[in-house]
Formats: structure tokens, sequence, C-alpha cells
């Protein structure tokens, strides 16, 4: 008898709070019905993107509903369970789709639309789920899917879009992340996948002068480089690519007084590589992505240079790397086995080059006692293909 008269004053209370709860739900119902009110219009793609989904009427009433099955659970422990109110929920499920569906169409060409309406519709969905209401709303759960597909093609376009006209490779992680969720929908076929590869593309245009100064009996070298490299998507979703190295000037003389005399045979480039181009997109406050911790890795490769010297009557012949032996002499610190790691580039970005890194600088390596003159540029480029 005292747990009896325990339980009563509790079960009252969830009858209480249960019976406010369901006369707000059917308050909120009951808005969403009247035509004139702030919930009974079909909200158009300005209001939309002028307010948060968090101030949606149907957001309070999904919370609500929400709020109705956490009660229920409650009161289910106390022996007091007497079911959801089901032909309010219904009620209110039915309007809410009749706000989201006048709000579709717009979605599927807006983006920015698709992205605030598209949580609300799949909650709405998970929630006739959850209620078991699939058969009373057979026809509408049938739609959410494709026009989910046709909303995420538009965002991929919209995407890759930007990626060209505004030279904003990071639109091309937006991509990824759609092709994702389209691959988990089993359309995947519905966008044009070649679109990401255009998106990333890129190109390294590298050059660089080297002068070794010449001392009393050693000879001045010039050397100048270039080569312009394409940067593709590799299968892993990694950027890489090679292309020559020109060798467009070399000379060699002795210094000035210096009898003896040298002569360039020939100089050939070689083969210049990137076998890694990566680069992280961090997202601002606004939403949208910058550029940050570029990474290259560049092997210039290896020329080979050939030239006669003759002092009196010796004549020696040389056939040597120079400018990628000085290269590598002034570049020893970036070392690694596959190249040199190129940091600390200044963004540029507002057109198709996003950064350089400028060597301007004389040296004098450890393992030479003659000062080296390097002026070597990397600049790289966005260059997607429409």
């Amino acid at each position: 008898m005292a747990q009896q008269s325990a339980r009563q004053p509790q079960r009252s209370v969830w009858r209480r709070v249960r019976s406010l709860a369901a006369a707000f739900l059917m308050l909120l119902v009951l808005c969403a019905l009247t035509p004139g009110t702030s919930t009974g219009r079909p909200v158009d793609a300005h209001s939309l993107s002028a307010a948060p989904a968090t101030q949606s009427a149907c957001a309070q009433q999904q919370a609500t509903v929400a709020e109705l099955i956490g009660i229920e659970r409650g009161a289910q422990l106390v022996g007091e369970s007497e079911g959801l109110p089901i032909d309010e929920i219904t009620a209110m499920l039915r309007a809410c789709w009749q706000e989201y569906q006048g709000q579709m169409p717009a979605a599927e060409k807006s983006c920015a639309l698709f992205k605030q309406l598209a949580p609300l519709v799949f909650g709405w969905s998970r929630q006739v789920q959850l209620l078991g209401l699939e058969a009373e709303f057979a026809g509408e759960q049938a739609q959410v899917l494709p026009w989910a597909v046709r909303g995420l093609v538009n965002c991929h376009g919209e995407a890759f879009d930007k990626c060209v006209d505004q030279n904003d490779p990071t639109q091309a992680a937006e991509m990824v992340a759609i092709e994702r969720q389209l691959d988990l929908l089993g359309a995947l076929d519905q966008i044009d996948r070649t679109k990401l590869d255009r998106c990333l593309r890129f190109e390294l245009v590298f050059t660089s002068t080297i002068d070794r100064d010449g001392l009393t009996g050693v000879t001045h070298t010039h050397s100048l480089v270039r080569a312009t490299v394409p940067l593709r998507l590799t299968g892993e979703l990694k950027l890489a690519g090679e292309a020559p190295l020109e060798y467009l000037e070399f000379t060699m003389r002795w210094p000035d007084g210096d009898s003896c005399t040298a002569t360039v045979n020939s100089f050939r480039g070689s083969t210049a590589t990137v076998p890694l181009f990566s680069y992280e997109a961090k997202e601002r406050p606004d939403g949208t992505r910058e550029i940050t911790d570029l990474g290259l890795l560049f092997n210039p490769g290896q020329t080979m240079e050939s030239v006669t010297a003759r002092c009196g009557e010796a004549v020696n012949n040389h056939t040597e790397p120079y400018y990628s032996g000085y290269f590598g002499l002034l570049h020893a610190d970036e070392r690694t086995a596959d190249g040199y790691t190129i940091r600390d580039w200044t963004r540029v970005g507002g057109g198709p080059v996003l950064a350089r890194k400028v060597y301007s600088r004389t040296v004098t390596p450890e393992e030479s006692p003659l000062p080296h003159i390097e002026m070597t540029t990397f600049e790289l480029r966005h260059t997607p293909a429409r």
C-alpha cells in the first residue's frame, strides 16, 4: 500500500507532463496547418537562406516529438505507459513534409539551401521510420533519396565550377565528400567523375640560376635551367608529375688575368620530377577553406656538362654534373631519399598562381671554399580544365 501511494503522485506527474507536451505539439501542428501563419506558408529560397534551420517550426515540432518519446519511456518505467499521441504526431509529420516539399525544388538548384534543408528532411524520414509510420508515408519516403541524389549532384557541380572559375582547389575536398555520399547511396554514376581530376590540376614552374664564383686557379661557372612540371592525380588521390629539365645556359671561364682557357663542349638537362605535392585545406569561420601547409618534394635529376680546360700544354677534359651537384650542395638540409623537400612557401592566391618559394642567396658550402650564388624560384600554379 505504501508503494502504491508513493507511485500515485508520480503517475499524476507523468500524466500532466505528457498532456502538456501533447497539447504543445497539437498547438504547433495547428499553427502549421493554419493559412497565413508563419509556419503555414512555404518558405522561399531567400527566407530559408536567411534563417538558421533550427528556427524552423518543424524543427521545434520534431524536438517535441523526441521529448514525448522520452516522457513515454519514463512513464513505462513506472508502469504508466499510455502510448504516444500518434494522430497528433502524424499530423505534424504531414505538415512538415508539406513545408519541406515546397522548398525541395529550390534546394536542388542551390547547394547552400540544400545543406540547410537536407538535415531536416533526413530527420523527418528517420522519425517516420522510428515511429513505424512508413506505410502511412510511403509516397513521401520514396521521394527522399532521389531528391538527395539530385541535390548532391548539383553540389558536386557547384564545387567544380568554383574550383575552375575561382581557381579554388580547396573545392576538391567538397567534391570528394560528395562522391563518398553518392557512393553510399549507390548513385556515383550520376556525376562526371573526371571533374575531380580536372579540378586538381597544377603545374610547377621551376627556374634556377647558380653561379660558382671563381678564384685564382679555379673556374667560374654559370648555369641556367628551367622546367614546367604538370602535376596530376595519381591512383591514391596524390599529386605528382615529371617534365624535362631544360638546360638553357652553361658557361665556364677562368678568372680575369688567368692564362688558362675553358671550352664548353656540351651540356644537357635531365628529367625533373615531383614525387609528391600535397596541401591542407583549413576551414575558415565563414565555412570557406584556405590552403595551408604546402608540401612539395622536388628532384632536378642529374645534369651533365662536358668541358675542356687548357693550361699551357696541359689539356684536361671534364664531364661532370655541375649544376645538379651545386644544387645538391645548396639544398643539403632539404635532401630526402627521393629529392628535396621545399617548405615555407609564400601564398599568393587571387588567380592561377597559388604560391612561390624563392631562394636568393650567396652560400659557401662546407664542402667547397667557393661562394655559390643562387637565384631559384618555384612557382606553383593552379591550372584546372573545364
